[in-house]
């Protein structure tokens, strides 16, 4: 098998037909100094694995021919949403990279009153080019091949609309008295779970209060008091191995 794995987005030609190679996959065969007539993995995000051959190289582009192409389905048996408040500088990528390392299936980023600001207009759409750029490359470097959903911001206030067909949904709070997260895993477990992870600062008592009104359950993690880039990864490994792919499997 190939060491190399490069995402070519859908549609995929037929078998035996020729795949262009753009500049980013050519580089990636040049740092491994590939050459014609090797071997490479391909995955296109929804999943379908292929294997092919390098037929041509040049300095910024080149071909390889499709030879087989097999329907993977690698999502795990939990479907996690994460609602990210949007963190300061480029910590939103690593949330994004360490979560799809873990299997999550959506990032979504919120934006609340202790929250960075949202870049708007084009410097937005450069940024969710960005972002789905990262979750492409995770799931290339972790074996993956469906990709998760970055999703375009949204407030707080709309979280409603988006969390109907999750069977829970949580907000992690820092209080005391707050339930632990391992008090959610009861009788077979869920299929769909929603987080809500707040902002460097926390969320507000007003924005807790509107949470809970709108059927998100306060969960913490113990004594632990994570950074809001922390508090994602941790929270998705967490229910990966209360519901997912991260437990024993029988």
């Amino acid at each position: 098998m190939s060491n190399l794995r490069l995402y070519i987005p859908p549609p995929w030609p037929k078998t035996g037909t020729a795949v262009p190679l753009d500049d980013g996959a050519v580089r990636h065969i040049n740092v491994l100094r590939m050459q014609v007539g090797e071997s490479i993995e391909l995955f296109d995000g929804v999943g379908q694995s292929g294997q092919a051959v390098i037929t041509a190289l040049a300095k910024r582009k080149g071909e390889c021919r499709l030879e087989s192409v097999k329907s993977i389905d690698d999502h795990s048996p939990v479907h996690i949403t994460l609602f990210q408040a949007f963190p300061k500088a480029d910590k939103f990528d690593s949330i994004i990279q360490k979560t799809t390392e873990l299997g999550i299936e959506c990032v979504v980023p919120v934006m609340t009153e202790r929250s960075a600001p949202v870049p708007k207009g084009e410097r937005l759409q450069k940024k969710l080019d960005h972002w789905k750029k990262v979750a492409i490359e995770a799931s290339r470097q972790s074996g993956r091949v469906s990709v998760p959903e970055i999703t375009a911001p949204i407030h707080l206030r709309e979280l409603k609309q988006h969390i109907n067909n999750s069977e829970i949904c949580v907000i992690l709070h820092t209080v005391s008295n707050t339930d632990n997260i391992g008090s959610i895993a009861t009788g077979n477990g869920y299929s769909k779970v929603s987080v809500l992870v707040g902002p460097e600062g926390g969320f507000s008592a007003e924005e807790i209060s509107q949470a809970v009104e709108m059927g998100l359950k306060p969960t913490g993690c113990g004594p632990r008091i994570m950074r809001t880039e922390t508090a994602g990864p941790a929270i998705v490994t967490l229910l990966q191995y209360m519901f997912g792919d991260l437990r024993e499997q029988k």
